[in-house]
């Protein structure tokens, strides 16, 4: 699964992803990796199996738009 997001703004993403979100046509975008944890026992095990954690591919946003130097997103660690 990928998560691409088209002509959004002002918007803060909180997400866990298996690869690089990719964005266009977008602007004023916020990216954090933080997640609910401790929702459900044994979440933590669950997102490992699924290769979801450790993950910090959230910092690695794709701007179609601009390729290098984007200022239409920023990420929160």
């Amino acid at each position: 699964a990928q998560l691409r997001i088209h002509a959004c703004g002002d918007c803060v993403f909180n997400i866990v992803v298996r690869s690089d979100p990719i964005m266009e046509d977008c602007e004023n975008l916020t990216f954090s990796g933080t997640y609910p944890q401790g929702k459900y026992p044994g979440q933590e095990e669950e997102m490992r199996k699924l290769e979801l954690l450790p993950n910090d591919n959230f910092k690695n946003v794709r701007d179609f738009n601009c390729l290098i130097d984007s200022k239409n997103f920023k990420i929160i660690v």
